[in-house]
Order: structure tokens, then sequence, then C-alpha cells
């Protein structure tokens, strides 16, 4: 598994956790949003470090419930 797939892997576990359904984590995931540029979070994550860690934050703040 190379170091990017890891990273994916990691971000869908998040989702889960946070979603707490799979099915709504890979709908999340895979839907384009305004919040990441009208990219997916998944697509937003895979373009750089950066977008990995920024949607991991929206992750955060919607665990939290802190609107976005």
């Amino acid at each position: 598994m190379t170091p990017k797939d890891q990273l994916m892997l990691n971000l869908m576990h998040r989702a889960v956790d946070v979603l707490e359904d799979f099915d709504c984590a890979f709908h999340w995931l895979n839907t384009p949003r305004n919040i990441f540029n009208d990219l997916s979070p998944i697509e937003h994550a895979e373009a750089s470090d950066e977008g990995y860690a920024y949607v991991m934050t929206v992750l955060g703040r919607i665990e939290h419930g802190v609107f976005s």
C-alpha cells in the first residue's frame, strides 16, 4: 500500500467514525461540495497534503457541530 493509499484509508475511517455509517461516509466523501471548490472531499484530499488536512479539519468541525 502506498503512503497516499494509507492516507485515503485513514480519511475513510475518520469519515465513518464521524458520520457513524459507512454508506453516509462514502456518499459524503464522493459528493462535490462548495467548501472544497466543487470537488468531492476525496478529490480535494488527493490533490495535496493541504487538501487532505482541510478535509480532516472539516470532519472535525462536523464531529463537534461547528457550522462550516
